[in-house]
């Protein structure tokens, strides 16, 4: 699980983050993203809309993935970023596996 400290809550932070020209597509979630905004650690944040799935489970199993996924990529975001990923319908069917390789695709084309 992520840590706190690193989690985003702030709802003014997630509008700016979604207002912000720079997106980055893949094939489970889009990545909004804000570099240079927070002066402390980066801050990650998810959302997954009830349209991804009625169920409350599902969403949260994965943003439990996300998160997990992302705690690993923690090192090469920068201090400062603010970093928002938006599910995509497509990632109801994808394994735990696969949910980890988008993020790391999408963190890396990030970084470039």
């Amino acid at each position: 699980m992520l840590p706190k400290k690193y989690r985003l809550a702030d709802r003014q932070m997630f509008r700016k983050a979604l207002s912000n020209r720079v997106k980055t597509n893949g094939i489970f979630f889009m990545l909004a993203s804000l570099v240079g905004e927070v002066s402390e650690e980066p801050k990650i944040g998810t959302i997954i809309s009830g349209k991804i799935s009625k169920k409350a489970v599902v969403r949260n199993r994965i943003r439990r993935i996300l998160y997990d996924s992302a705690r690993k990529f923690l090192g090469k975001i920068g201090k400062g970023s603010v970093l928002v990923f938006l599910a995509k319908k497509t990632v109801i069917q994808a394994t735990n596996e696969e949910i980890s390789s988008d993020i790391d695709n999408i963190i890396t084309k990030l970084t470039k």
